[in-house]
C-alpha cells in the first residue's frame, strides 16, 4: 500500500498533468454525424408559407457534431449543425434524455448546442408550437420529429464515442463577394453612424474555422461559421427537391475531400458549415458564373442546382484553403466551460446600456408577435390585414403599445388554442473553448444584431467570439432596436419586439463573466419550455398507391446503351414507382449506381441518393413514377454501370407495405 505522503504526491502530479494538458491545448475531441432526413414526399418543405410538397431528393440532410472535453476539469461541450431549417427546442430536450440513458449527467441541455443550418429546402412537421405546425407544415410529422432526432442522437454519440486524445486549432478570414445585406439600403443605416464605422462593409464577411486533430496529427473534423442564408437550391419557393442547400454542398465537398472511396455519412472525417448572424444576408451572385434565375414556371432545377453550387463551392474554397494553411492556425488552450438560461419573456427585466444615449436603462421584452410586415401580401398601410387580423384574434392594448411601431398582424404571444402559438420561454447559451467563446443565438440574427452581441462578449472575455445561429429553439428574426423601428420584413418577425438585442447581449456577456470567473452555477437556469407532444396530433399519414399500369420497379424510360462523359450531361432512368412518402428510409438510399468490376464480374456501389451528382424526383401523385437523374464529368471513370431503385408502396393508407426494386439496363460510360 503507497504511504499517505507518497500518494499526495502522486496526486498533486497527477492533477498538474491535467492542467498542463488544458494549458497546452490537449483534449479528448470527437467527431460524428447522422442522417435526419425526414419523409421525400407528400410533406411541405420548411422554409416557404406556400406549403411546397417535397418531392424527391438531391441530397440528404445531416446533423454534424464535434464534442470537446477538457483532460483537467471533465467539462465537455458538444456543438451540432443541422440541415434543418430550424430547431424546437423539445428536439434538445429528447436528444438529451437519450443521450443521458447511455452518458448520464454528463450531458444536459446546458453543454449540448443544436445548431440549423438554416436550409429551405429540408422536410417540415418537426416543430411543436402551434403557428409553426398551422403555417409552415400543415402539421405534425412524426417520421420528420424522430428521424431528426434519431439522427442527431447519432452524430453526438459517434463523436463522444470516438473521443480521443487530440488537439484543436482555430483559424479565421475574410470571404467576400458571395453575401450581401438585403437591408443594406434600408434598416441597417438606421444603425448609429458610429457604429457603422466600425465595420468596413454591412455584412459579416469572416469565416472562423476549427480543425480538430489526433495528437499524431491525424485530421478528425473541420467545422466553420459563415453568415449566408441557404435559400438558393429553393429560390422562389417552387423546387420540390430535398435539400440540404449551399452548407450541406460544401460539407459533402469537403468530406469528400478527406474520405476518398466513402460514401456520403460514412467516413471518419467529419465536416460542418455552421450558421451565424445570417438574418437578411443572401447570396451575392456573380451573374457571369451562373444561369439566370429560373421562372417559377420552369419545372428544370438544373438552373437552381447551378446557383446553389456556386455559393456552396465558394464556401468550400474558402473553408478548404483556412484548413490547409497551418501557419495561420492558432492552438487552442485553456479551460472548457459553458452556461445556460432560459429567458422567461414574461417577467424578465435587465439593466441595459444604451451606447446612443450613454444611460441605463431597464428593459424588458413583448409578448410574441409577428407583425403585418412578415406577411408581404399585405400593405401596411391598408385596412385589410387589420379585418384578416380581427378575426383571428384582436391584440390587446398591452401588445400593440409595446410592440411599436410593429404592427400586429398575429397576436401569437396571447393565443393558447389549441396549445402555445409561438414561445414564450427561449434559450441563450454561451460556450468556453479554451481561447474561444461560442455563443447559441436563438434566430436569425441580422448583421449588426450579431455584431452588437459579438463586440460586448468580446469586451468581456478578450477572446475570439463565434456567432453560432439558430441554436436550440426558434424565436424568428432578431433585428436591433434601430432596424426594428425600420420594420421591413425582419423586424415585423422579430417576435419579441426591440429589445431582444439588449436582452440578449445581457445574458451572453452575464454567462461570459460567470465562466470565465469559473462560477458558472450562479447563472440561473430560468424555467424549462413546455412541452407539446401529448399534444401534438399526426396530421401526415401514409399515401395509398394504386396499381399502376406496369408493375412497382417497372422501367418506363431506360438509358442509353452508351454513353460518352465528354459530351452527354446525364443518364435518366424512369421507373414506376410508389410514393417515396411511404418509407422513412433515414439511413438507406431510393437508388444506387453500381459498377461493374470486370475482373468479377461484381457489382460495386458508385453512388447512391446522397451524393451531390445525382437526384431523384418523384412525379407524383398524379404520374407516380421516379426518375433518377447521373450527371456525368469529363473525368468519370469508363465502364459499365446499371442503375438500381428501391422502394415501397402499400394498396390502402391501413394496408401492409410491400418493397420493390427496378433495374435499369446496363450500360456503358467511355
Amino acid at each position: 500500500m503507497l504511504s499517505k505522503p507518497y500518494f499526495s504526491l502522486l496526486l498533486v502530479s497527477f492533477l498538474s498533468v491535467g492542467r498542463c494538458q488544458d494549458d497546452e491545448g490537449i483534449y479528448k475531441v470527437g467527431v460524428g454525424i447522422g442522417d435526419i432526413t425526414g419523409p421525400r414526399a407528400g410533406t411541405p418543405l420548411n422554409g416557404f408559407i406556400g406549403w411546397l410538397q417535397a418531392a424527391g431528393i438531391y441530397t440528404r440532410q445531416y446533423a454534424r457534431a464535434f464534442a470537446v472535453e477538457s483532460v483537467t476539469s471533465g467539462n465537455v461541450v458538444v456543438y451540432i449543425t443541422c440541415d434543418m431549417r430550424m430547431i424546437d427546442h423539445s428536439l434538445v430536450e429528447q436528444v438529451v434524455i437519450k443521450l443521458q440513458r447511455k452518458y448520464g449527467e454528463k450531458i444536459s441541455v446546458k453543454n449540448i448546442m443544436i445548431s440549423a443550418t438554416h436550409t429551405h429546402s429540408g422536410v417540415s412537421g418537426f416543430m411543436t408550437y402551434y403557428a409553426f405546425l398551422l403555417i409552415e407544415s400543415k402539421g405534425f410529422n412524426p417520421v420528420s420529429y424522430w428521424n431528426s432526432v434519431d439522427g442527431i442522437y447519432e452524430a453526438v454519440d459517434n463523436a463522444l464515442t470516438s473521443a480521443q486524445l487530440g488537439r484543436m486549432y482555430y483559424t479565421s478570414g475574410v470571404l467576400e463577394r458571395v453575401n450581401e445585406n438585403r437591408r443594406r439600403e434600408g434598416a441597417y443605416l438606421r444603425n448609429p453612424q458610429w457604429e457603422r464605422d466600425l465595420y468596413n462593409t454591412t455584412v459579416d464577411v469572416v469565416m472562423d474555422l476549427f480543425k480538430f486533430e489526433t495528437l499524431d496529427s491525424t485530421p478528425l473534423g473541420a467545422f466553420n461559421w459563415f453568415a449566408l442564408h441557404p435559400g438558393d437550391f429553393n429560390e422562389g419557393g417552387d423546387n420540390p427537391l430535398v435539400s440540404s442547400d449551399h452548407k450541406g454542398y460544401a460539407s459533402l465537398l469537403f468530406d469528400y475531400k478527406m474520405n476518398p472511396g466513402k460514401r456520403p455519412g460514412q467516413g471518419d472525417f467529419v465536416s460542418g458549415f455552421g450558421s451565424a448572424n445570417l438574418g437578411g444576408v443572401y447570396t451575392s451572385w456573380e451573374e457571369a458564373d451562373v444561369p439566370p434565375r429560373p421562372q417559377p414556371e420552369d419545372p428544370d432545377v438544373t438552373p437552381r442546382l447551378l446557383r446553389m453550387k456556386y455559393a456552396g463551392q465558394r464556401q468550400f474554397d474558402h473553408a478548404w484553403a483556412l484548413f490547409e494553411n497551418v501557419e495561420n492556425h492558432n492552438l487552442v488552450t485553456g479551460p472548457i466551460g459553458y452556461s445556460h438560461h432560459f429567458v422567461d419573456v414574461h417577467v424578465e427585466n435587465v439593466p441595459h446600456f444604451n451606447q446612443s444615449s450613454g444611460e441605463v436603462e431597464n428593459v424588458s421584452l413583448c409578448k410574441a408577435a409577428m407583425g403585418v410586415a412578415y406577411f408581404r401580401e399585405f400593405d401596411p398601410e391598408g385596412e385589410l390585414w387589420e379585418i384578416i387580423r380581427d378575426l383571428i384574434k384582436v391584440p390587446s392594448e398591452e401588445m400593440t403599445q409595446c410592440q411599436l411601431p410593429k404592427g400586429v398582424m398575429i397576436a401569437a404571444g396571447e393565443m393558447d388554442e389549441p396549445w402555445a402559438w409561438l414561445p414564450r420561454i427561449f434559450a441563450v447559451q454561451y460556450f468556453q473553448i479554451g481561447t474561444v467563446s461560442l455563443l447559441g443565438l436563438p434566430g436569425e440574427f441580422t448583421t449588426m444584431a450579431g455584431r452588437r452581441v459579438q463586440r460586448a462578449v468580446k469586451n468581456v472575455t478578450e477572446s475570439n467570439v463565434i456567432l453560432a445561429g439558430l441554436c436550440n429553439n426558434y424565436i424568428n428574426y432578431v433585428t436591433t432596436p434601430e432596424e426594428y423601428d425600420y420594420q421591413a420584413f425582419e423586424g415585423g418577425a422579430t417576435i419579441f419586439g426591440k429589445n431582444t438585442v439588449p436582452l440578449v447581449t445581457y445574458w451572453m456577456t452575464e454567462m461570459a463573466k460567470a465562466v470565465k470567473e469559473d462560477d458558472p452555477d450562479r447563472i440561473p437556469s430560468g424555467p424549462s419550455p413546455p412541452s407539446f407532444l401529448d399534444l401534438v396530433r399526426t396530421e401526415v399519414f401514409p399515401a395509398p398507391d394504386p396499381l399502376p399500369p406496369l408493375k412497382f420497379g417497372s422501367i418506363i424510360r431506360d438509358a442509353e446503351p452508351e454513353y460518352d462523359s465528354a459530351t452527354d450531361i446525364e443518364i435518366s432512368v424512369v421507373f414506376s414507382a410508389g410514393s417515396p412518402r411511404n418509407s422513412g428510409l433515414r439511413k438507406g438510399t431510393f437508388f444506387i449506381v453500381e459498377k461493374k468490376i470486370e475482373t468479377t464480374g461484381r457489382w460495386g456501389v458508385w453512388r447512391t441518393d446522397a451524393d451531390v451528382d445525382t437526384l431523384f424526383h418523384w412525379r407524383g401523385p398524379e404520374i407516380r413514377d421516379v426518375e433518377v437523374r447521373w450527371f456525368l464529368s469529363p473525368d468519370m471513370e469508363p465502364g459499365t454501370y446499371r442503375i438500381r431503385h428501391f422502394g415501397y408502396y402499400k394498396l390502402t393508407v391501413d394496408g401492409h407495405m410491400h418493397n420493390y426494386e427496378g433495374k435499369s439496363r446496363e450500360f456503358l460510360v467511355k
